[in-house]
């Protein structure tokens, strides 16, 4: 038997409340892990130009190859 059986008692337990206090759980959740996805690529679209600046103009030509390879990686393609 489960300890924690003595916790649910169907007569005083409102099923519906319970589920909309997971529901709302969850939902905080995936805002909560959207909301980090965004700020971590804020930061790398920060990071990226912060480094664009840095490269000169010879190497402007490697990193047009480097960036075209991520595009193809992600399934878009420069026209």
């Amino acid at each position: 038997m489960c300890p924690y059986t003595w916790f649910y008692n169907p007569a005083v337990f409102n099923q519906q409340a319970y589920d909309q206090f997971v529901a709302e759980q969850r939902m905080r959740e995936y805002e909560w892990k959207q909301n980090e996805a965004v700020v971590k690529a804020c930061k790398a679209f920060d990071d990226l130009f912060t480094e664009l600046s840095k490269i000169d103009a010879a190497h402007q030509d490697q990193l047009m190859v480097g960036c075209s390879f991520v595009l193809a990686k992600h399934g878009l393609f420069l026209q």
